[in-house]
């Protein structure tokens, strides 16, 4: 748990100790009170009940308590001031403990977003994304290890202060008491954390198994629905969700068994305690009354106490499966090497970029992606990257964009190099259109000014934007540039949004913008508007170009052809296209 806690919520535990610490001799006065009513109640002045009479007449210096009546009715009052410190000490307590443990699920979160956004790309594409959105879900269950794990400190603090009162004021029968029961409880609690754990490791499992599903079934609404797979995916899903039930029953019903026999096995003690009392020490009655009391009341405070601490355990042990895959992905963020988040703006682009014997190899591949890649890029030139599917377009975007760095090679900004030290500094100087563009539900100034965000909106750039990407629907927005686009851009075509995706591209002035398969996923009409407009940035921006279609690097400067991973040509659009075309009808062909 160290590694999930600030500071803050460190000294907040040693707090939430120390405050325990004060409610459990508080607990144990409570009890001692019930103790010496129980003496008094018998009837019979015996010399252990006049000693405590004595005691006391001694401390406030009168003979007040010489009359019973008074000596109760005292013990009364006293017991009633105890039980309110207590509970207003425990209302404090729970304050604290709920600060603590949200406080707690508040630094997993931001850790755990942190990592997302700050992690190797390549490590995020293993672990996929719906294992990345179920880790946030599933932190909603650590707050439930905090604060039962500070509930178990707490809880045992309690007892153990308990137990060294009863020990001073009556050792050998609190000895026989706490001894076999406390070797009953660990007896018990051996027998039953296996299965329990068992079943905590189930009923994770079955929690994460719906939770995938739910997913991926949120994600791929559209084709689940044009692949009429509703029905089997509602099946599959109910089925989980009745696994899930079945192992969470039984989880909860075992988790109660070993409670359940405590409470039996402490008041079972009790009575042998009374034999003990009556047969070993030939106690008078009023002694028996004044340590059964004792007793009675620090069981009828701790087996309660005791029942929670085990609640509490088997609820840890319940979640700790949860808390593991968290930990688990924090564990990686933590080992990762420290990731360079200042703004370093010495990068320039007057000189261009260079791609030099640029090779890169993705983890467990038997082959390279890309081996040898050699080109260039000047300020205001255009250039088209083409190649069959597999040979390296999606490769080259995510190096030249940082996401991946090279195995070797390298990739230059004039005289720079890029690396992990100065990516964001690059980051801050390109831009990047996608096939499918991401629309935050905000308004349109707010989506086209996301590379700024958290800044104010430029709304004057946001209309030069809007005007330079041609967005002709502006006018027909009922709040112009403060619309709201509703959740993934509801409310605007493929068209539309892609329009908006560039403006968004050109809000920050980058000296390099990337479109990468930009038009792919739209009608002729829509994507013969969106290719005029970025021919209309050539000679002011260098503009890359990732296309399947030929027509979207018809008017480039340069294209660049690749073929399984190596440039097979790098020269005017008019020599290379015609032979791709050919090899690529070729193809055709043969399939």
């Amino acid at each position: 748990m160290q590694p999930l806690l600030s500071k803050k919520e460190k000294v907040r535990f040693v707090f939430i100790l120390c405050l325990s610490f004060v409610m459990a001799f508080v607990e144990l006065g409570i009890a001692a009170i019930v103790a010496l009513m129980a003496a008094s109640f018998s009837g019979q002045n015996s010399a252990f009940l006049l000693k405590i009479i004595d005691t006391l007449q001694g401390i406030i210096g009168c003979d007040f308590f010489a009359d019973q009546r008074f000596l109760v009715f005292s013990l009364l009052l006293s017991s009633l001031i105890g039980i309110v410190i207590k509970n207003i000490l425990f209302s404090l307590q729970q304050w604290h403990v709920t600060a603590f443990s949200e406080g707690g699920v508040n630094v997993v979160r931001k850790k755990l977003l942190n990592f997302y956004l700050t992690a190797p790309y390549l490590l995020l594409l293993s672990l996929g994304n719906s294992r990345l959105t179920t880790a946030l879900r599933l932190t909603t269950n650590i707050g439930g290890v905090f604060s039962n794990a500070i509930q178990v400190f707490s809880n045992v603090l309690m007892i153990v202060t308990i137990f060294t009162g009863l020990i001073i004021a009556a050792p050998i029968p609190s000895l026989l008491f706490f001894v076999t029961l406390g070797l009953t409880a660990w007896i018990v609690i051996k027998i039953s954390q296996n299965t329990l754990r068992d079943l905590a490791a189930r009923t994770a499992k079955a929690e994460k198994d719906f939770n995938l599903l739910e997913s991926q079934a949120v994600s791929g609404l559209k084709e689940l629905r044009l692949y009429t797979r509703e029905l089997f995916v509602l099946s599959e899903y109910s089925q989980r969700l009745s696994i899930f039930l079945k192992v969470k029953k039984t989880l909860q019903s075992y988790a109660r068994l070993p409670q359940a026999l405590l409470e039996s096995l402490g008041f079972s003690i009790l009575c042998v305690v009374l034999l003990f009392l009556i047969y070993v020490q030939h106690a008078d009655m009023a002694k028996i009354s004044a340590i059964m009391g004792f007793l009675a009341a620090a069981a009828w405070r701790c087996l309660p106490v005791g029942n929670r601490l085990l609640e509490q355990l088997n609820a840890v042990r319940a979640t700790l499966p949860y808390m593991g895959e968290v930990v688990g992905l924090l564990k990686q963020h933590v080992e990762m090497p420290a990731h360079n988040m200042e703004n370093d703006d010495s990068l320039n682009f007057e000189d261009g970029l260079v791609v030099k014997d640029l090779c890169f190899t993705y983890p467990d591949a038997c082959t390279p992606a890309l081996q040898g890649l050699n080109f260039s890029i000047h300020p205001g030139e255009m250039v088209g990257i083409v190649g069959f599917s597999g040979a390296g377009k999606s490769s080259v975007v995510n190096l030249l964009t940082g996401l991946l760095l090279p195995s070797s090679g390298a990739i230059s900004i004039g005289k720079t190099r890029l690396s992990s030290d100065n990516i964001r500094a690059w980051l801050r100087k390109i831009s990047y259109v996608s096939q499918t563009t991401h629309l935050f539900d905000a308004t349109l100034a707010e989506n086209i000014a996301l590379s700024r965000w958290g800044e104010p909106v430029d709304r004057d750039r946001v209309l030069e934007c809007c005007q330079m990407a041609s967005l002709d629907f502006l006018d027909s927005l009922e709040n112009g540039i403060d619309t709201e686009l509703g959740e993934g851009g509801a409310r605007l075509s493929g068209g539309q949004a892609q329009r908006v995706a560039i403006a968004r591209a050109l809000y920050s002035r980058p000296s390099l913008i990337i479109f990468d398969e930009a038009t792919s996923a739209l009608d002729i009409r829509n994507e013969t508007a969106i290719q005029q407009t970025i021919l209309r940035l050539k000679n002011q921006i260098a503009v890359i170009v990732i296309a399947h279609r030929l027509s979207s690097v018809e008017g480039a400067d340069r294209v660049v052809w690749l073929d399984e991973g190596k440039v097979l040509m790098d020269d005017l659009p008019e020599i290379v296209l015609p032979k791709y075309k050919l090899q690529l009808n070729s193809l055709k062909k043969k399939v």
